[in-house]
């Protein structure tokens, strides 16, 4: 397709479940306990908001679901470090490192696309007592404007949950922990779009308020 957002997961052996109202694609890996998640779905808030809300580490404790704790190792960029500590119901905590890549931004006045990339290091930072390290943790996010101030995502994941957990209970949280983050960072990108257009309100109102000199 011209926004480079394929309609299906590529391959065989997929399968489809919905979560929150989104189609989540879900496959194991043969052989191994990895599953790997594919989204694509249409987002109620804008792409700029999206990017905003998906580049900023910071405060993902604010509205990721079941993360505790995000920030940058280092200094971000283009290529940067994050650490991230979950805490998933039921299987308990777990961390990860990630090279998280920028591909792609919007352009300035929102045309163009965001795609970012991130994939786990395993021995970036000494490992915490009590807490499972993923080792492997991969995805993407495609995200292209759509009318209407909303935008086309194309959520990819592939992850081995760490520890001692069941398949059926791995495919599970899987599938929901895909719905409930796509989710979550709609209504965050939501929030900062409605803060914007208060700020630019805002200013205007001040622009025309200020006394001529």
């Amino acid at each position: 397709m011209a926004d480079g957002l394929a309609e299906r997961p590529p391959g065989e052996g997929w399968d489809a479940g919905t979560h929150d109202g989104v189609v989540v694609f879900l496959r194991p890996v043969k052989g191994k306990s990895i599953h790997e998640v594919w989204a694509r779905t249409v987002l109620s808030a804008s792409a700029r908001d999206l990017q905003d809300a998906l580049t900023d580490p910071d405060r993902f404790h604010t509205f990721m679901p079941y993360l505790k704790e995000a920030r940058y190792v280092g200094e971000p960029g283009k290529v940067s470090i994050t650490y991230t500590l979950i805490e998933p119901p039921i299987i308990g905590r777990r961390d990860y490192v990630s090279e998280v890549r920028l591909l792609e931004e919007l352009q300035p006045g929102g045309e163009g696309a965001f795609r970012q990339t991130w994939r786990a290091l395993i021995d970036r930072l000494p490992k915490r007592h009590g807490v499972v390290r993923l080792e492997h943790n991969e995805g993407s996010w495609h995200i292209v404007p759509r009318a209407e101030g909303r935008a086309e995502v194309l959520y990819r994941l592939s992850v081995a949950p760490g520890g001692i957990v069941p398949g059926a209970l791995a495919r599970m949280t899987a599938r929901g922990a895909a719905g409930d983050t796509l989710r979550a960072v709609e209504k965050e990108a939501r929030r900062r779009g409605a803060q914007r257009l208060r700020s630019g309100t805002s200013a205007r109102r001040d622009q025309e308020l200020a006394p001529d000199l």
